[in-house]
């Protein structure tokens, strides 16, 4: 989780003026959300990352999205937000169905289509489905999360950048590094 904060004040330290960030440009950075404007895509924003961090699903977010819209985050596997909100979804149902997510910070550029959440994720390994079996009592996982998501001029999400530390999760919840990957095939 120091790792991820770090990551993240770097990344906001180098974006205060103009910057790319893994495809995502950012200009005036720090501007764009302290004035009074209102993000143009925000209802439809909102509406998705609540359904997406609280795992409800493809069927939820789907209306947000276009069909093809690309999902990217180091270790893990998905390539695309269908693959990655049903897999979340799994994950809530089966091994952490008390999962909190706590809102930290937003911010976003207009220009650019692009909005940022910032998170923090808390919840223990109760259920069956990861490598290991729960233990008693269960064992608890907190991380900060950063998604970055770009919107199309339609309103549409296209693409979505998760930043986050999943081998401290893992490791907080007694999963063994080499065995996390058995969390992908969760049905």
């Amino acid at each position: 989780m120091k790792m991820l904060n770090q990551t993240f004040k770097s990344f906001v330290k180098y974006n205060r003026k103009s910057c790319t960030f893994n495809n995502f440009s950012f200009k005036a950075f720090a501007d764009v959300s302290t004035n009074n404007q209102r993000f143009k895509h925000s209802d439809s924003a909102s509406k998705f990352f609540d359904s997406c961090i609280n795992g409800k699903g493809w069927d939820e977010i789907k209306d947000f999205c276009e069909e093809n819209a690309e999902f990217k985050c180091d270790l893990l596997p998905f390539t695309n937000l269908q693959e990655y909100s049903n897999w979340k979804q799994q994950i809530f149902a089966k091994i952490c169905p008390d999962a909190e997510f706590q809102m930290i910070s937003n911010t976003w550029n207009n220009s650019c289509n692009q909005i940022v959440y910032v998170a923090s994720f808390k919840g223990h390994h109760f259920g069956e489905g990861g490598p290991v079996p729960p233990s008693t009592p269960p064992k608890e996982s907190k991380s900060d999360i950063v998604y970055i998501i770009k919107f199309n001029d339609k309103g549409n999400i296209t693409h979505v950048r998760k930043i986050w530390d999943k081998l401290t999760a893992m490791k907080q919840w007694g999963f063994p590094l080499e065995q996390h990957e058995s969390l992908y095939s969760l049905h």
